[in-house]
């Protein structure tokens, strides 16, 4: 009797929670291309259908209650994940729902990418869903990946030196969240390099990497914590997660340019 060969492996499951970019740069789409290429399955939960190219948003508009909620509750039943990445969330009672729905799901690792504005200026959210991000989903986070004008808006520090970074680092995990990655993209201060700021109860690091002056950047924030998710997944301790996710990230760039 001839033997059976090998099975592969099957991928880790990542989730990502967050709305669909029909420019196809940000959102649920930049999502599925970086877990396509990181060797994950990616599953989908869509939050708001949003009107946006490259340049600008032109509609948000949020999905009812019922199918949030469908989704979530079809993935649960067979696809639990080894990771999930959180994006736009359009309402306070979308913040509301999913943090009920997160304290059942019990995955191993969330990060949020805290979308509220695009890169544009246009807001994407209600103003009091970060009221609710505060008090609701931040003791629930694994990891939160704030820009410099993000940070602000949650904790009211601006991120304008290195001491306030750190400072609005802290307050995110005194409002519970367990880890805090502050990008640098926004962080004018740093110069030709771009500094991210992590942050966790035990330690802390700053990353660095050049500059790059680049029109391509919608959806870096998107890419960048779902390229943190699939590697989490994929069993890397949160650090390496990180540095490969930004090196994954510094690539895609650089190529672009």
């Amino acid at each position: 009797m001839k033997p059976m060969a090998p099975q592969p492996a099957a991928k880790p499951i990542v989730w990502t929670i967050a709305g669909s970019d029909s420019g196809g740069g940000a959102g649920i789409q930049a999502d599925l291309h970086t877990m396509q290429s990181l060797g994950v399955h990616g599953c989908t939960v869509i939050s708001a259908i949003t009107a946006q190219n490259s340049v600008a948003v032109k509609m948000v508009d949020p999905v009812l209650m019922q199918s949030f909620t469908a989704q979530i509750d079809a993935l649960g039943v067979d696809l639990p994940p080894a990771a999930i990445k959180i994006g736009l969330l359009p309402t306070r009672l979308h913040v509301e729902v999913l943090a009920r729905r997160l304290d059942t799901i019990n995955a191993p690792f969330v990060v949020y990418d805290p979308v509220a504005i695009a890169s544009s200026g246009t807001p994407m959210a209600e103003p009091n869903m970060l009221v609710a991000v505060r008090e609701q989903l931040l003791p629930r986070l694994s990891l939160i990946t704030p820009n410099g004008p993000e940070l602000e808006a949650l904790t009211s520090i601006p991120a304008t030196s290195p001491a306030l970074v750190r400072a609005g680092a802290a307050r995110l995990r005194e409002l519970g969240a367990k880890a805090v990655l502050v990008k640098g993209g926004h962080l004018e201060w740093s110069g030709d390099h771009c500094l991210d700021y992590y942050q966790d109860e035990s330690r802390e690091f700053w990353l660095a990497a050049p500059r790059l002056a680049t029109r391509h950047g919608h959806g870096t924030g998107c890419c960048y914590a779902s390229a943190i998710a699939a590697v989490y997944a994929l069993d890397y301790p949160i650090e390496d997660a990180i540095t490969l996710a930004r090196a994954y990230l510094q690539q895609g760039l650089a190529g672009a340019q």
